[in-house]
């Protein structure tokens, strides 16, 4: 059985660099593009760092049972949805996924495919005690691809988990 590799923290914690690491250095972990209604920004693709929608295609994709886990927030634009949808991408009996996210999608995530498929990997930054900078100290994730694993200060058991940078 595969697992989904679930990458979270708060804004700013560096969540995004270490999934980009995670990306390079395991290339054959898939990963899994989420949805979303806010307007795509510059340097954005559809398709690849999410599908862009709209309103009505998500409440669509809702009514037939596919979303996974959802959420919505009031910016001062509107309501923007994000979602994680049941549309193949995932496919756990063949792969393992690293996903990204909120505590929040994190778990409608888990409560959609059970807690034994996902390993959450929480990342949290701290003020170093410079007087002019502070600089970002990766507490709990540091990651290193090595032959056979990936280490670092979260416990990723790699013969429970399968994962290989072959």
């Amino acid at each position: 059985m595969g697992h989904i590799f679930y990458v979270m923290g708060k804004s700013a914690s560096g969540k995004d660099t270490i999934y980009k690491i995670l990306r390079e250095r395991l290339p054959q972990i898939r990963t899994v593009v989420p949805y979303t209604t806010r307007p795509i920004r510059a340097g954005e693709r559809d398709g690849v760092e999410y599908y862009f929608v709209t309103g009505k295609r998500l409440a669509d994709l809702e009514k037939q049972g596919k979303i996974i886990e959802k959420r919505t927030y009031q910016t001062i634009y509107g309501p923007w949805s994000y979602a994680t949808v049941d549309d193949g991408q995932i496919d756990l009996g063949s792969h393992d996924y690293f996903m990204i996210g909120t505590l929040e999608s994190y778990e409608g995530t888990r409560n959609y495919f059970g807690a034994d498929a996902l390993v959450p990997l929480y990342i949290w930054n701290r003020k170093c005690r410079k007087k002019t900078w502070w600089q970002q100290e990766f507490a709990v994730f540091k990651c290193e691809a090595t032959a056979n694993s990936v280490t670092g200060h979260v416990c990723v058991n790699s013969n429970k988990f399968g994962i290989s940078s072959h």
